[in-house]
């Protein structure tokens, strides 16, 4: 009898280039990474499980060292296009009264870094920070979960898998950019799991909110600090970024 070959099976690739780094998560530090070492010569592996450009629950905050970053990047232009409000004034709010409401006393006191921070999605921003950095030179593989990583005598070894093909590759570092539940962490035993550090948060976006003011605004509760409410405008179209994070 001859068994029917199950199509299902997965195929399986092992990438015979050696790889100065390899970076596990594509967010803004892992794709600024990827740029900047790809600048200066290094031949970096990006790897994301994401199909860009995602979704990503997120304050979307850039201040103003960011957006330093993202100038020296060459790609400041295109997440301007939709003429986001310039961030320089703040607000707090401790148990519903106003501590403070003003100019942020930390802006503008640096000529190499603007006087204020956007409100950028973070849909939008690492898209455009994964096509820079693929731009310039840094071998990028977005929907590549990874699922193991090895550290040897000679290097490193990571594994990534889809329902459909499995990969692995080689490399000379290992960088784990890949959030607070990293896998690179749990693969190398640096994981720190610690509930004093976790939170929960949720956001929404708010439309049809009256003014252009660049403002942040900031809430804490007794009942909920370490946690936090904020409310940042989001672009000259009367939207606004709100959310609420608590342990």
């Amino acid at each position: 009898m001859v068994k029917a070959r199950d199509s299902r099976k997965k195929s399986c690739r092992i990438a015979a280039r050696l790889y100065d780094v390899i970076i596990v998560g594509a967010g803004p530090a892992g794709s600024a990474l990827a740029w900047d070492l790809a600048q200066r010569g290094v031949t970096p592996l990006l790897l994301d499980r994401a199909r860009f450009p995602r979704e990503k629950v997120c304050g979307d905050y850039v201040e103003p060292r960011g957006i330093r970053i993202i100038q020296k990047m060459g790609c400041l232009d295109r997440l301007q296009a939709d003429s986001p409000l310039p961030i320089s004034h703040s607000a707090t709010f401790v148990n519903a009264k106003c501590a403070y409401e003003g100019k942020i006393p930390f802006y503008g006191l640096r000529n190499d870094m603007p006087a204020h921070g956007y409100i950028i999605s973070r849909e939008k921003l690492d898209s455009v920070l994964f096509e820079t950095a693929a731009k310039a030179g840094a071998v990028t593989l977005p929907e590549t979960p990874v699922t193991k990583v090895t550290l040897g005598k000679r290097g490193v070894i990571v594994e990534a898998a889809t329902d459909k093909s499995s990969a692995t590759f080689k490399g000379r570092i290992v960088v784990g950019a890949d959030g607070v539940n990293s896998l690179v962490a749990r693969s190398t035993g640096l994981l720190v799991s610690d509930p004093r550090y976790t939170a929960v948060s949720q956001r929404a976006y708010a439309e049809g909110v009256d003014g252009d003011v660049g403002e942040a605004v900031f809430y804490f509760e007794r009942d909920l600090f370490p946690g936090y409410g904020w409310m940042f405008p989001y672009a000259r179209r009367h939207r606004e970024h709100r959310g609420w994070s608590s342990r």
